[in-house]
């Protein structure tokens, strides 16, 4: 009789060990997935901010090449008129 209440013991206890393991593991699977959200956020966040400042930088090179020409014809209209 003490050995079968032995083995219900052990077996309990192995039982209980796995379900803490399997827990643990669905923990970890969730920090992992967080984490991953978390990351590709961030890579979001930076490819955004990257494409902007490309933007701008082509507004601002646009803007300084559409000022150097009219600068040009400025120039060249004076020329023309004198």
């Amino acid at each position: 009789m003490f050995q079968l209440s032995e083995e219900i013991a052990e077996k309990r206890a192995q039982a209980e060990e796995m379900e803490r393991i399997r827990m643990e593991l669905h923990l970890e699977e969730q920090e992992e997935l967080a984490r991953d959200r978390e990351r590709q956020e961030m890579e979001r966040r930076i490819r955004y901010r990257l494409e902007l400042q490309r933007t701008e930088e082509e507004q601002r090179q646009h803007k300084e090449m559409r000022k150097q020409m009219e600068k040009e014809e400025e120039e060249e209209f004076k020329r023309q008129v004198s």
